[in-house]
């Protein structure tokens, strides 16, 4: 059904191993972790030469191996099937969490919900949890009609608003931030746009400590007055912090998107910095893997785009994916497994006279599909905006769905066989709501987004399901 291309980009031959620069200052040292190879290996031991780089790869099975403390796989085909939908808000038994889901089951759990809160007008783009347990909300809020504040807002267990910051740049009519990225110690990294005073945006991207206080304030935009944005922000290991988004390209004056990703080794300084392509390129959403590269996704023309890039920034792989019969194909959303280093995405396509339906595949560790499927919308038009590997193993997808006229959260479950296991939709009272962000820890799964009809001004929506 589908068609993938893939383009392997920035491989070096043996004759440079010993002369690359990573992370561009130190010399690397032939065979070692993040250093060019040929297919014949010449790699340290417990590494091996994968797509051109010296790095934990697949061993004798043919899969990357464990890294780092993961979950066991879930066993697939002792769940039903079919689809499980409910309309409304159902409260659990507890509202605590607890140890007993950091186990693989036979089956998943049915989201069941807990809460939700709304804050305050505007809207809730990206949503991770702290080392303190805490919730790490980042979208902007709604001054007036022509005026939007950037906005962190940092939450209880149970949604209490703890504290907020927000940003108001030169003219303040649109900052917003997309995403964020928080490393071991608690530092927030979020990261998004703000409204120049000439009319244009810039990237913009801050970082807290843990307990709100500013370190740093990075703003980066073209020489030409046109626009920028951040959209995703990942944080390895280390502590390195990844940003991506696209960069306003001028030939000719005919702006294009030009996807970019760029890393910062400190809160201050850039470490490189990386554009990939043109025609209209963008990437929505980027993520460490436990072998330290970097995964990101976005579009590049109506395609979607996966791009692996090693440690010191070069490109190891690019994949171009297109859902058939569609215009165009968005990836949203990307999750890393722990276990394989398998990578899954979720988006939306539309196009050829049909409403926008969500996506869903997974590429293993070389960037070879291994399945792609796209979930049938229950209303008229549905998309796909997250997912996360909960604590069971499961697929988490999470969306919005349009049903008669109204958008609801669509929470869909997957096996990694890809097979649809579960689906919820859900409306609070208060009327429409939209999902673009999750989160997972132990047995709860936490969404944000906003609520309202296209045509309403949005409030900022946090729930919380048990899982």
């Amino acid at each position: 059904m589908s068609a993938s291309r893939a383009v392997v980009l920035g491989l070096f031959s043996a004759l440079i191993a010993a002369t690359c620069n990573s992370g561009g200052a130190d010399e690397c040292a032939a065979g070692s972790d993040g250093c060019p190879c040929s297919a014949g290996g010449e790699c340290a031991a417990g590494l091996v030469c994968v797509a051109g780089w010296c790095q934990a790869g697949p061993d004798a099975t043919g899969e990357p191996p464990t890294t780092a403390t993961s979950t066991a796989t879930p066993t697939e085909g002792s769940a039903s099937t079919g689809e499980t939908a409910s309309s409304g808000a159902t409260t659990s038994d507890s509202g605590t969490t607890t140890d007993e889901a950091t186990t693989a089951t036979d089956q998943p759990t049915s989201p069941s919900y807990r809460w939700h809160k709304i804050v305050e007008a505007g809207e809730a783009r990206g949503v991770e949890l702290t080392p303190a347990g805490e919730l790490a909300v980042v979208g902007f809020v709604e001054r007036s009609m022509y005026d939007r504040d950037a906005w962190l807002g940092v939450h209880a267990g149970d949604g209490a608003l703890l504290w907020e910051r927000t940003f108001d740049g030169e003219d303040g009519a649109g900052d917003e931030f997309e995403d964020l990225a928080i490393d071991a110690a608690g530092n927030i990294t979020a990261t998004g746009k703000q409204d120049k005073s000439v009319g244009w945006d810039d990237v913009l991207t801050m970082t807290w400590d843990a307990g709100g206080g500013e370190l740093h304030v990075r703003g980066y935009g073209n020489e030409f007055q046109r626009d920028d944005a951040g959209y995703g922000a990942a944080v390895d290991a280390e502590g390195n912090v990844y940003v991506c988004g696209y960069f306003t390209y001028m030939d000719n004056f005919t702006g294009n998107n030009l996807a970019y990703t760029t890393r910062y080794a400190d809160f201050s300084g850039q470490d490189w910095f990386q554009y990939s392509g043109l025609l209209e390129d963008v990437q929505y959403d980027c993520e460490t893997g436990p072998s330290g590269y970097l995964i990101t996704v976005g579009r590049r023309g109506p395609f979607a785009s996966i791009q692996r890039f090693a440690p010191d920034g070069d490109s190891v792989y690019r994949i171009e994916w297109d859902d058939d019969g569609a215009d165009s194909t968005v990836p949203r959303g990307v999750a890393i497994d722990p276990a394989d280093e398998a990578v899954y995405v979720a988006g939306y396509s539309s196009g050829q006279g049909m409403g926008a339906r969500p996506w869903i595949g997974r590429w293993d560790f070389a960037g070879d599909e291994v399945w792609t499927l796209a979930t049938a919308a229950t209303g008229a038009t549905a998309e796909a905006h997250d997912l996360v590997i909960d604590a069971g193993g499961w697929l988490r997808v999470v969306g919005s769905d349009k049903i008669d006229g109204a958008w609801a959260v669509v929470i869909t479950t997957l096996g990694r066989d890809g097979e649809e296991l579960d689906r919820v939709i859900w409306n609070p009272p208060e009327g429409e709501v939209r999902a673009l962000g999750a989160a997972t820890r132990g047995d709860s799964l936490y969404v944000v987004g906003g609520t309202g009809a296209d045509d309403e001004v949005s409030q900022i929506l946090v729930a919380e399901f048990g899982i």
